[in-house]
């Protein structure tokens, strides 16, 4: 099936290579585990956007660049390293907090967002979440467009399902049912 540039078989076999054990009192180390296989399919099937990445790279060589000025800086401001000082500093923490609460605020519980899969800018995006009420690890797709959702697919797994007592994932069982998520995403037409 097609979506996107890319051709994948909606029954592959997930490779993941190894086994996945966690802690079965953990519901976050499942959650991230089961989050990195969600990726690795989503990834096969799509191309990722790294916008954010970028970002995040920019400001941390940013940030590193203020603190190596902070600590060594040129010898023309040697005398004034104090007032250097009072300006990185605060600089630096503005920027560093400010790229993660940018980042919280934009991605929220977005595990995976697609490039454009067409030239009308449709675009796949993964939200994943685990319920505090109950051991549910809730999953939900959608074809975006822009600031609007043209379609969201929700699926629930319980973890038990899942997860056996020795905390290992059944990755075959979970891998099955996402890629039959995915292939209930509807094909976007490029006009």
């Amino acid at each position: 099936e097609y979506m996107g540039n890319t051709r994948v078989s909606m029954d592959a076999p997930l490779n993941t290579g190894t086994a996945v054990e966690v802690d079965n009192a953990d519901a976050l180390g499942m959650k991230h585990a089961m989050d990195d296989i969600l990726w690795s399919m989503l990834e096969k099937r799509y191309t990722k956007d790294n916008h954010h990445s970028n970002v995040k790279i920019l400001v941390s060589f940013l940030c590193c660049v203020i603190a190596v000025v902070a600590y060594k800086p040129p010898m023309a401001l040697r005398p004034k390293e104090f007032y250097l000082l009072l300006v990185a500093l605060p600089l630096f923490t503005v920027l560093y907090w400010g790229m993660h609460f940018y980042l919280a605020r934009s991605e929220g519980d977005i595990v995976f967002r697609s490039t454009p899969l067409t030239r009308n800018g449709y675009v796949v995006v993964a939200r994943t979440n685990v319920l505090p009420t109950e051991p549910v690890y809730a999953l939900k797709l959608q074809l975006c467009r822009g600031a609007d959702t043209v379609q969201t697919l929700e699926e629930r797994f319980a973890l038990h399902q899942y997860w056996d007592v020795k905390g290992c994932l059944a990755q075959r069982k979970f891998g099955s049912r996402v890629y039959a998520l995915m292939g209930q995403l509807q094909r976007p037409k490029d006009q």
